[in-house]
């Protein structure tokens, strides 16, 4: 799918629990809650088709997924601009089952956020720059444990002191989980919570 695909939707009809929580992360679902586009169980479309027209769908609204069970309320007006003020850079080959780079680059833009390169990253004047919020580090789940460390390392050897404090790895499962929660970046305890989660069907 292209950025326009995504454009086009207004809302989105997902399958949902007996508690309508969302039972797949999808990358439809990602970047519809990323945009701030409703997401709906199926029983508003069939009550519109009832009904013969588009109800309001406020009461079929989603209220979580397997993640985070409890989405906060003002999701939909604060997600757009979730990844806002956050530089990330994406390391990793990112084969299947991981999404690609350009969708993630897709989703990431689609919250507000900027996708550099690490070279770019260091390359950069700082003083012309706007301070970013936080810079993150996103690798591929299955990276070794090396593959962090080797990234900060790189890192330190250009950036100043006051933008690589900065700086946090993180990995392409935990970008997702923000979308969960509509927070970012989230908190250590935070990511140990959601630590099982899974790429599910980036489809």
């Amino acid at each position: 799918p292209t950025e326009q695909d995504y454009r086009c939707i207004t809302h989105l009809i997902c399958k949902v629990d007996e508690e309508r929580m969302v039972k797949t992360r999808t990358m439809k679902y990602l970047m519809s809650s990323v945009r701030g586009i409703p997401i709906v169980c199926d029983d508003w479309l069939r009550e519109s088709v009832k009904e013969r027209r588009w109800i309001g769908f406020e009461q079929y609204l989603a209220t979580g997924d397997a993640v985070c069970r409890n989405r906060p309320k003002h999701w939909l007006v604060k997600a757009p601009s979730l990844f806002a003020g956050i530089i990330f850079v994406l390391e990793g080959i990112f084969t299947p089952p991981a999404p690609s780079r350009r969708l993630l680059t897709m989703l990431i833009e689609a919250g507000g956020g900027c996708v550099k390169s690490l070279s770019d990253l260091m390359a950069a004047r700082y003083e012309n720059l706007e301070r970013p919020r936080h810079i993150l580090i996103a690798l591929e789940t299955k990276s070794s444990p090396s593959a962090a460390s080797s990234c900060i390392a790189s890192a330190s050897l250009s950036l100043p002191s006051e933008i690589l404090s900065l700086v946090q790895t993180v990995s392409v499962t935990n970008i997702f989980d923000c979308i969960s929660f509509v927070k970012c970046p989230l908190q250590a305890n935070e990511i140990f919570e959601t630590a099982n989660s899974s790429y599910d069907r980036l489809a």
